[in-house]
């Protein structure tokens, strides 16, 4: 029965029993982690065609340029190493913050932005000799996003396999079978443990290449068109040359490079369905038209949350305050500043994707309550990779996330919650080189492309906004276990990923961003939303005010104005 009203039944779409053989599990193994589409080198050649200088852009173009020195790379490496070796201060440990916070922050990355270099799809090579900062106009020119820039919800609704028939198939494979309004989900697997973390629950994973096999074409994906696929498109259905049964079959696979990210999409995509259900009951609508309309209602919860729960709980409340009433400034003016290949393309800038979004590194805990049987879950199990291979292609039922846990607010001597934002971003001594690796590629990358140094950023937005942003003190920027790599070469030209990290600690003590940090991820977020002309921003609701969740859909009658009540719309809490 499609809609039973049992617990999990209205949000979980049916799915059948039974299941394929089950692989090795992969231990070792890891997915692709860009988008599949991004591998596809003729779309990303061709997009970058129709809107050069529209897909990335800078807040401070005119800001000043990176300093092009001999030793940038060996003084950026000291400096990602003195990042991920000492120990946090043990009140600086914890952000207060319930883990859903960088975990939605990740997912709307990924929904604004999938960055390509046309340069190496291209075949030419971005490295040089030694590290250099390129030219902005010339990173404009050659960085395409094949995003919108606009927080449509593409990765949950979109298809993540380039375009041609299979992603046709793709797009009606992700509906549920006999109720295509709605979005599918499948039944966790079985569990090495025994265990069952939700047994009521038959929509806990999301939907798998293993589930959609068949050598009937109109029943299913066929392996013949998987490998007519181009070579870099194939390789991400694949696993030891045959097709991987556990490839999720969503609209970004980098939303389930790891297990906590991917069930925030089973979560969103729960709640899609239970707007339908509501929807259903009305009566009267097509299934296009039904998933049309929970598509929009979706798209503006989400973004109302981003803009008025997760905003707030990350940002200076000044800082917030007057960038949302100037209308983000900054991001409009770079928007109007490039050009446009259609209504609703926008920039992405380059200090948040690269920078300020990036502050949600040093939040990765060490541990982390996952469900009853894993209360303690390492980070090896957090940032499990789904799609490397699982038993039966399906994830396993001992692994559902407990969202009671992963969305309650932390407790002293209690529930931890994510990390403190910080300049330490290695949770554990035992991580200390791959977080080693990762701060000193996020600090390339910055280099690489000019971003301006911090206190050029600051200056800018002072010139806007009289006195935002009070730059930290010699004293404050060079303590810490950092301050010696930072003396050497970095104090008047501080790397900005950097700086809004070491801003957060010495400002909130890790509890959220400082003023730089603040304007930087206002600015953009808001700014991506208020440029979108179809966004929320210009939605009204009852008696023309702005809209809010009093005026959208009520699952169950339950307004959905928090991360708490959409999990429990979902029938997750």
């Amino acid at each position: 029965m499609i809609y039973s009203m049992g617990r999990g039944q209205r949000a979980a779409p049916w799915a059948a029993a039974g299941g394929g053989n089950a692989p090795d599990l992969l231990a070792e193994a890891a997915p692709d982690g860009r988008m599949a589409a991004a591998q596809d080198t003729r779309r990303c050649l061709r997009r970058a065609r129709e809107a050069p200088g529209a897909s990335f852009g800078y807040l401070f173009r005119w800001a000043e340029d990176v300093a092009d020195a001999p030793d940038a790379d060996a003084r950026l490496a000291a400096l990602a190493q003195a990042m991920s070796e000492d120990e946090c201060a043990p009140d600086r440990a914890d952000s207060g913050m319930p883990l859903i916070y960088p975990l939605f922050g990740q997912f709307l990355e990924h929904d604004l932005t999938a960055m390509v270099d046309v340069r190496t799809t291209a075949g030419r090579s971005p490295e040089s000799a030694r590290l250099r900062p390129r030219a902005r106009d010339e990173v404009e020119r050659s960085l395409a996003n094949l995003r919108d820039g606009t927080l449509d919800l593409e990765s949950l609704y979109g298809v993540d396999a380039g375009e041609g028939p299979l992603a046709d198939k793709i797009a009606r494979l992700m509906r549920e079978p006999g109720a295509p309004a709605r979005l599918r989900l499948d039944v966790p697997g079985p569990s090495e443990l025994g265990r069952t973390a939700r047994p009521a629950d038959r929509g806990a994973d999301l939907p798998r290449l293993g589930r959609a096999l068949s050598e009937d074409p109109e029943a299913g994906i066929t392996t013949a068109e998987i490998m007519a696929l181009p070579p870099r498109l194939r390789r991400s259905f694949l696993r030891d040359g045959a097709p991987n049964p556990a490839r999720a079959l969503i609209g970004d696979l980098r939303n389930d490079g790891h297990l906590l990210l991917a069930q925030l999409q089973v979560a969103l995509a729960r709640f899609h369905n239970r707007i339908v259900d509501e929807l259903v009951d009305r009566g009267g609508r097509p299934p296009e038209a039904l998933f049309d309309d929970a598509r929009r209602e979706v798209r503006r919860h989400v973004q109302w949350l981003a803009l008025n729960r997760w905003l707030p709980r990350l940002c200076d409340p000044a800082v917030l305050a007057r960038v949302r009433r100037a209308g983000a400034p900054f991001c409009t003016e770079m928007r109007n500043g490039v050009h446009e290949a259609g209504r609703r393309r926008q920039p992405a800038p380059l200090e948040w994707w690269a920078a300020a979004a990036r502050f949600r590194l040093p939040m990765v805990p060490r541990e982390a309550p996952l469900n009853r049987f894993h209360p303690r879950a390492g980070l090896g199990l957090q940032l499990r990779a789904a799609g490397a291979g699982l038993p039966s292609g399906r994830l396993p039922a001992d692994l559902v996330a407990d969202w009671s846990l992963l969305a309650a607010e932390p407790q002293p001597g209690g529930l931890r919650g994510a990390r403190a934002i910080g300049s330490h971003i290695a949770p554990d001594e035992r991580l200390a080189r791959p977080f080693q690796d990762l701060a000193l590629a996020t600090l390339r990358k910055g280099h690489a492309l000019n971003l301006p140094p911090a206190q050029a950023c600051a200056g800018e937005l002072n010139r806007v906004y009289a006195d935002l942003v009070r730059p930290l003190s010699r004293e404050a920027l060079c303590g810490g276990h950092t301050g010696e790599a930072i003396r050497d070469g970095f104090e008047e030209r501080t790397p900005l990923w950097f700086y809004i990290l070491r801003e957060a600690e010495v400002q909130r003590e890790g509890r959220g961003l400082g003023q730089l940090g603040s304007a930087i991820l206002a600015e953009s977020v808001i700014g991506m939303i208020a440029t979108d002309p179809d966004s929320i921003w210009r939605s009204r609701g009852r008696h023309g005010l702005p809209w809010s969740p009093e005026d959208g859909i009520r699952p169950g009658g339950l307004v959905v104005d928090g991360f708490d009540a959409l999990l429990e719309a979902a029938e997750l809490l």
